[in-house]
């Protein structure tokens, strides 16, 4: 496939995302959001060469602060809709990785 294929049916695939979680979020649904946490793990596995990247949410129901966790590497991912500062403020500082 031409580079430029894949280019433009990523940015489809990733247009479709965007417009699916603000309609969901918009709703109060945040169902596809928690969808989007295991479904961007193996991806974020693959691009950042973390392989014990888990879901910290299904260790700890509502993980305080951040999502998905690398232990052994200790980097850590927030998934959010939500891309005001206030939320970035309000998280920031809530997590010592050394303690998941």
């Amino acid at each position: 496939m031409e580079a430029l294929t894949v280019e433009n049916e990523l940015r489809g695939v990733v247009s479709r995302i965007i417009i699916q979680v603000n309609l969901a979020t918009k709703q109060g649904r945040v169902d596809v959001n928690l969808a989007l946490e295991d479904a961007l793990i193996p991806i974020l596995k693959e691009i950042y060469q973390l392989p014990k990247l888990i879901n910290l949410n299904a260790k700890q129901k509502n993980f305080p602060g951040i999502d998905l966790g690398d232990e052994f590497d200790r980097v850590a991912f927030q998934i959010t809709s939500t891309t005001n500062i206030d939320k970035v403020k309000k998280c920031s500082g809530i997590v010592n990785l050394a303690t998941y």
